[in-house]
């Protein structure tokens, strides 16, 4: 039942990057810091939604919330920063290896079990992840470039972290509750974002609007929708999830199978070329996931 989750969950994120890259292949979007925030708006929505309201909420669920989602703002700003100001594959693998912060942290706090296969398995999907990504060694890299990633990879392992840790408190009964107040407090930051950098532009004698023509702001309203749906449901899904999965296990096969995927829907829906290290590399990180998930000490 756990696997399945686990399943949709990949699902539901590939879907989210198909959807982030459908949006922006064309110019009619809304300013980045509005869309993100309806975009969590509508996580708001849907929680309170299938949880029946906000219910019993803890000061320890309270504050876990807000921390989470300032985390989360925070490491969706650096990743688009990150992702504009250097080289996309390489910025893309520095994400991916974030989870070697909450398994570690499982390892060594929580002492979760592991095998000599999953230690493996973890290394050769660092090895996928490599190929998947095939960075150029004649890119351009910036010291800019190089904070904006550092930030993105100690957001993204927070992230991680931080849902691992939730889960091992008393309270962790109440994840709806946290969740909501999660999206309400990562809406907030960008709502203030949107709104201090719309006055700057005011005092400067530019437009303060959310986007440029009605082409962009429908445009924009579908894919809002579309991400928020999925993003808010592999996000709640997480949060289950770091709860009953070891972080060795959850974390890689989590990260592992979203890039896979990724390279996959590039290759299926957006005719990217795939190269031989990249079909390598999904060979190889099919093999890492089976090596993390036990199969071959089950088959045994």
């Amino acid at each position: 039942m756990n696997l399945s989750i686990l399943a949709v969950s990949v699902i539901f994120a590939a879907l989210n990057n198909i959807f982030l890259h459908l949006y922006n292949e064309k110019k009619t979007t809304c300013n980045i810091f509005a869309f993100n925030a309806l975009v969590c708006l509508i996580w708001v929505v849907i929680l309170f939604i299938i949880g029946g309201g906000i219910g019993s909420m803890s000061v320890t669920t309270l504050l876990y919330g807000i921390l989470y989602g300032i985390t989360i703002a925070l490491f969706l700003l650096f990743k688009m920063s990150a992702l504009g100001n250097g080289p996309v594959s390489i910025t893309s693998l520095i994400g991916c290896c974030s989870l070697i912060i909450p398994t570690l942290c499982g390892l060594i706090v929580w002492e979760e079990s592991f095998n000599i296969l999953q230690i493996f398995g973890l290394i050769f999907l660092f090895v996928a992840l490599y190929l998947c990504v095939d960075p150029k060694s004649n890119v351009k890299i910036s010291k800019k470039w190089i904070f904006l990633c550092i930030a993105f990879f100690l957001c993204a392992g927070a992230n991680g972290t931080i849902m691992k840790a939730y889960n091992k408190t008393d309270v962790n009964s109440e994840i709806n509750s946290m969740m909501i107040i999660t999206s309400f407090t990562a809406f907030i930051v960008f709502a203030l974002i949107y709104l201090s950098t719309g006055l700057y532009r005011v005092k400067r004698g530019q437009s303060f609007i959310v986007a440029e023509n009605m082409t962009a702001i429908k445009r924009s309203a579908i894919f809002i929708i579309l991400c928020g749906i999925v993003s808010c449901g592999y996000q709640r899904l997480n949060m289950f999830l770091t709860g009953v999965l070891s972080a060795l296990i959850f974390f890689p096969v989590f990260n592992g199978m979203v890039i896979i995927l990724s390279c996959l829907s590039g290759r299926i829906l957006f005719k990217e070329k795939l190269s031989k290290k990249q079909l390598t590399g999904i060979i190889v990180g099919m093999f890492s996931i089976m090596l993390i998930g036990n199969v071959f000490e089950f088959l045994l």
